[in-house]
């Protein structure tokens, strides 16, 4: 008999939820929208969480990336538990972030980078729902950036294209241009 593999539901906005969690089934089923296969994470100490008057521990972690725009995410580090609960983006997240979610208009609302995500009504709540592109935050970008001596931003996207590196978007050309337009020896050289 084959096991059947749940699919990455996205994340469900929870004003009520004090911290991020997600279950084990759907961090497995996120790693593998973006072709990750790699085991949990485990943390020095495991963290223990209560929800209807029943404590959970964690089994260890997972790196999700975020969208919160087109072009820019937000790196998170999310607890995994054994609960039988989607991803649920909670208030610790939302308030680090600077982030609300407008019912009325249906968008989650970014203070800090002065965007607002469309969200979707699913399974009796609000969710984040997102595609399996893999996006470079912007640190990574100035580490390729100056690996490759500091090339224009063109150039450099051809070069990942070439390559097939699945994570070069056109978002990432934009995002390479402002890598450039931020690199001070890029801006001493250009003039």
């Amino acid at each position: 008999m084959l096991a059947v593999k749940e699919k990455f539901k996205g994340a469900c906005l929870d004003t009520g939820a004090q911290h991020t969690v997600i279950r084990k089934p759907q961090a497995e089923a996120y790693r593998a929208s973006i072709r990750q296969e790699a085991d949990l994470e485990t943390e020095k100490e495991l963290r223990s969480y209560r929800l209807g008057g029943c404590t959970f521990d964690t089994l260890g972690a997972v790196s999700i990336r975020l969208p919160i725009a087109e072009d820019f995410f937000v790196p998170l580090f999310v607890n995994v538990t054994a609960w039988n609960v989607p991803f649920l983006l909670g208030l610790d997240i939302m308030d680090r972030y600077r982030m609300y979610v407008n019912k009325v208009t249906n968008h989650l609302v970014c203070v800090n980078e002065g965007v607002a995500e469309p969200v979707v009504r699913k399974y009796g709540h609000i969710y984040l729902d997102w595609g399996s592109d893999i996006l470079y935050t912007f640190s990574e970008l100035q580490r390729i950036h100056k690996y490759f001596y500091h090339a224009k931003p063109v150039r450099l996207y051809s070069l990942m294209r070439r390559y097939k590196v699945k994570e070069a978007t056109p978002g990432t050309l934009r995002q390479l241009e402002k890598v450039a337009e931020a690199c001070d020896l890029c801006q001493r050289l250009a003039e």
